[in-house]
């Protein structure tokens, strides 16, 4: 399927999954707590001392979901300092809790900040703030209009950790027209497992590319 209709229907679509989900997320919010802590960079809106930490020359932009995905960027945060102490890093979650955990644990050079809303105005605008120069995808948490975004901007974009079960291989072949145009944008992904590998590849990723080596992640 084309990328243009892929990207029109997707675009169509999220506001209103946004709107039905709306409830349930503040919901999820209250009960976890700190919903309305910097509430508004969800929208693109940031304080004048976010967007000064924000806006430094060589960031890596690294996203992951919640708790347990925030460790693991973590983890690869210390790995990207021991190689460039000096590298800045933005940290985006997707949950409150996972923001707590992030704020909690990151270092000085790493600026925390609540995953965007993957709507294309909203994005533009956090991207224009924060100029990636790689955008390190945790567990396969692929947001379309993000990645589309980055590969206009000529970023790299890597998936970490990109677990796929066999399972989830065949979902995701169940509707391959409309999700290999997004995949084919990333430029590669490490696996914790090889056969990961290939059924990423099955999917539009490549297998490998010189822009975005294992070993600066």
């Amino acid at each position: 399927m084309p990328k243009i209709l892929v990207y029109s229907i997707y675009n169509l679509l999220l506001p209103i999954f946004l709107l039905l989900g709306f409830p349930s997320f503040i919901i999820k919010g209250i009960r976890r707590g700190g919903l309305a802590r910097n509430f508004g960079q969800r929208f693109g809106f940031f304080d004048k001392v976010s967007r000064s930490a924000l806006d430094q020359t060589g960031n890596f932009w690294i996203h992951a979901v919640s708790v347990g995905e925030v460790f693991s960027a973590l983890k690869i945060i210390r790995s990207l300092h021991q190689i460039d102490s000096d590298r800045p890093i933005v940290l985006s979650t997707t949950t409150t809790t996972g923001f707590r955990v992030a704020e909690e644990n990151a270092d000085e050079k790493t600026t925390v900040i609540h995953n965007p809303i993957d709507l294309p105005l909203v994005i533009w605008s956090v991207v224009r703030i924060i100029r990636p120069a790689k955008l390190i995808l945790v567990e396969a948490e692929v947001w379309p209009n993000l990645v589309a975004s980055m590969k206009r901007r000529g970023t790299p974009i890597c998936l970490v950790n990109a677990r796929l079960s066999p399972r989830s291989e065949t979902r995701y072949h169940q509707f391959l027209s409309w999700v290999e145009p997004i995949f084919s944008q990333i430029d590669c992904a490490t696996v914790p497992f090889p056969p990961d590998r290939k059924r990423w590849a099955k999917l539009g990723v490549p297998e490998a590319h010189p822009r975005c080596r294992q070993r600066e992640i």
